[in-house]
């Protein structure tokens, strides 16, 4: 069966060549010669001792560096295996040069990056050619692990670099961290030469070339919103899920509130509440319900305060709660849920007098005798506890101890008290 077809392939591309015009042929046959050159010129200057050549020769290798470039887009060589091949194996000599000369000099890292980025892209096309081009499997195969052995540190130095790139302010680096956030990407995750690569940190290498390039894009102005989403839901099943999450809800945050919710509940999913962010996502969900839907607030209210009891941030759950039951005049369940913020966070001011204010607002609505006497020994253990902050008790003991009558004890507040 293989001899049939590799038969009919060569009946094909004869039938092609013969279809030819002169001036294709010769088009193609300069193609091809060129291809040849390059070669040529790049066995002349590479490292080979047996020749003599104890060191690669640069000078010579650099028209071979040039001349081969335009066989990668030309109509007759770029989809051959062999061209791409000789493109690997050049650029592969300029990456060991910058990758020496950028450990001694900085200067020369955009130097290396640019050969490690040739060089992984020479090396995954050659590969997926030479895997339909090979006459024999055990060919391919031997040059399929001579490549990926020559990809692997490039594609590598590549995620390193997309790292820094990808929260650059800079918006040209920014594009460079999507681009080689992408290479490593596409290498490590997608390419045939990759696919068999064996090392305990490739899962993680995978997870960060994909937060590389969401960040990156995320960053870069002129990304459009479907990218970045896209981008960020790569990360789904990874360590960055929940950071993915925050991220896209705070990209939606001022121009689609729904998309901004949506993220922030999936981001609160992904989380363990022993992990750092699941507080801060939980507040911000929380903060974002309390102005767009109470009865959802209320049932993420409760979920801060079960899952993180002895978290600082907890009190703004207390007094969100203790506010929404106000703001609904349920003034009881209001003072009951502040006194409880009271007495878990002593220390918390804006929760001080909130008891006490809301007995007093349940007396004026109620109107009855031992709402407003409960209200008055609210604001007076406020006045033993806190003697030197009038402004939590003075002026209102001296409005309901005179509204309720009770003129002589009112009268040591008057001072306290401003006429509205």
């Amino acid at each position: 069966m293989k001899k049939i077809i590799l038969a009919c392939a060569l009946l094909a591309a004869m039938t092609a060549n013969a279809q030819m015009t002169k001036e294709e042929k010769a088009a193609m046959k300069e193609a091809q010669s060129v291809v040849k050159k390059a070669q040529s010129t790049y066995n002349g200057a590479v490292k080979n001792e047996q020749s003599g050549r104890k060191e690669t020769n640069f000078e010579k290798m650099d028209p071979a560096r040039e001349m081969i470039k335009p066989a990668l887009t030309n109509q007759y060589t770029k989809d051959d295996a062999h061209t791409w091949q000789v493109a690997a194996d050049i650029e592969y000599q300029y990456y060991l040069k910058y990758d020496v000369e950028a450990k001694a000099d900085e200067s020369r890292k955009p130097l290396l990056l640019e050969a490690a980025y040739n060089t992984a892209n020479y090396c995954m096309t050659f590969d997926n050619l030479y895997q339909q081009q090979a006459k024999k499997p055990e060919e391919a195969q031997a040059q399929h692990k001579r490549y990926q052995q020559m990809g692997a540190n490039p594609l590598l130095v590549c995620l390193q670099a997309a790292q820094g790139l990808s929260s650059s302010d800079n918006q040209e680096e920014v594009k460079q961290g999507v681009k080689y956030a992408t290479v490593a990407y596409n290498g490590l995750a997608k390419s045939h030469l990759m696919s068999d690569f064996e090392n305990p940190s490739k899962a993680d290498w995978i997870s960060y070339s994909k937060a590389f390039l969401a960040q990156s894009l995320s960053n870069l102005k002129t990304s459009t919103d479907a990218e970045v989403e896209a981008a960020y839901a790569e990360l789904v099943g990874t360590k960055f899920e929940s950071t993915a999450y925050q991220a896209l809800a705070m990209r939606f945050k001022d121009k689609n509130h729904d998309k901004y919710v949506e993220y922030l509940k999936k981001g609160l999913a992904s989380l363990a509440p022993s992990e750092p962010v699941y507080a801060n996502i939980a507040i911000m969900l929380m903060q974002d319900q309390y102005h767009n839907d109470k009865k959802a607030c209320l049932e993420t209210i409760q979920l801060i305060k079960q899952n993180l009891p002895d978290n600082d941030n907890t009190v703004r759950a207390y007094l969100m709660e203790g506010q929404i039951y106000f703001d609904q005049k349920d003034y009881k369940k209001a003072e009951q849920t502040f006194q409880e913020a009271v007495e878990k966070y002593p220390n918390e001011t804006e929760a001080i007098t909130m008891p006490a204010k809301c007995a007093w607002q349940n007396a004026l609505t109620t109107n009855k005798k031992e709402d407003t006497q409960h209200a008055i020994d609210m604001f007076a253990q406020l006045e033993q506890k806190y003697p030197d902050s009038p402004e939590y008790w003075g002026e209102a003991l001296y409005i309901l101890y005179n509204n309720s009558n009770q003129l002589e004890k009112a009268k040591p507040y008057k001072k306290y008290y401003s006429a509205k």
